[in-house]
């Protein structure tokens, strides 16, 4: 009900007018171009026309501009969701994974090198999540530059 406030408003106002003119028999189209010929002088009906049109096409690039808005809103409420899932399994991941960090450290022959390049990958991959949740506007662009991809690869 609430989505269309403004249409129910222009619905009773222009039955109201209706009822008026049906009721007391006023011509309200016959007062308009009365008044039109009274103010003649002013040539103030020449703009009727291209205000009109005027009109039409800027009520069209707002009603375009919101319907575009919209749409971007729900894809950021679709990436934020995408998102949160992403971050969930990458977490359960690097969580598993660290099963097998504890088994190469207590493993003597591991080399020491790869549990270090282990954190390394970890703490560069957990710095990209967070780079993806703090971003304010939501574009292809944005996001690559927020994780450091090269644009080329993709």
């Amino acid at each position: 009900m609430k989505r269309y406030s403004w249409t129910i408003m222009g619905f009773a106002l222009s039955s109201v007018l209706l009822l008026y003119t049906l009721i007391s028999g006023v011509d309200l189209f016959e007062k308009f171009t009365g008044l039109l010929t009274s103010v003649e002088f002013l040539e103030l009906d020449e703009f009727i026309i291209p205000t009109l049109i005027f009109s039409i096409f800027a009520t069209y690039d707002k009603l375009r501009r919101a319907k575009l808005k919209q749409i971007e809103s729900s894809e950021v409420k679709i990436y934020r969701s995408m998102l949160t899932a992403s971050d969930h399994i990458l977490k359960n991941f690097v969580n598993q994974m660290q099963v097998f960090k504890l088994t190469a450290e207590e493993t003597p022959e591991f080399d020491p090198e790869v549990v270090k390049l282990f954190e390394q990958i970890k703490a560069e991959t957990e710095g990209q999540l967070k780079a993806l949740r703090e971003l304010d506007k939501v574009s292809a662009k944005t996001i690559k530059k927020a994780i450091n991809i090269n644009t080329s690869l993709l």
